[in-house]
């Protein structure tokens, strides 16, 4: 960013392109110089509603939305596939899974298919969750697993958001 001092004293950011061909598709960086986090931006988003923020706030912002965009990112492209595949690797042993988001981060319900207890599958279900845990690509996702006997649909609901639960059901062969 360049900042220029206007003549009446006040900043003045300009937007720079980050590079030639950058510039020539229309993208341009703003920069936000945070030694100036006490001075205002003006914001003007699309539909022309202009609010002033202070440069600190909108750098947490910016920041903020490029974790959400992250986490996003993380969910779909790399934890849903992973817990889909392995539900499919053990379809034989589920009954279901849901994924469900608690006050903690997302909780992984594993439902066997039989009312008895199966120590492989839940030393699978441990591996599974050492394996997300420590996987840099999914650093933002906190993810706690939890293996629940077959049971009725009521008794699997404690355990479940029902405003924000996914459902996968095992495909058995």
């Amino acid at each position: 960013m360049r900042a220029d001092r206007a003549p009446e004293g006040r900043m003045q950011a300009r937007a720079m392109a980050a590079t030639p061909s950058a510039a020539a598709q229309g993208h341009f960086v703003l920069m936000l110089d945070v030694s100036f986090k006490d001075k205002k931006v003006l914001v003007v988003p699309e539909d022309e509603d202009r609010f002033l923020v202070s440069v600190d706030a909108a750098v947490k912002a910016c920041q903020a939305a490029d974790k959400t965009l992250q986490f996003g990112r993380q969910f779909r492209d790399i934890l849903l596939p992973r817990l889909g595949l392995w539900i499919s690797d053990r379809a034989d042993k589920l009954k279901k899974a849901y994924l469900t988001v608690r006050e903690e981060g997302l909780l992984f319900v594993a439902i066997l298919a039989r009312a008895e207890y199966d120590r492989e599958l839940e030393d699978d279900l441990s591996e599974l969750d050492i394996a997300v845990a420590r996987d840099p690509h999914l650093d933002l996702i906190d993810l706690e697993v939890l293996a629940l006997p077959n049971a009725s649909d009521a008794a699997h609901a404690s355990f479940l958001n029902p405003e924000a639960t996914l459902e996968y059901r095992a495909q058995r062969t």
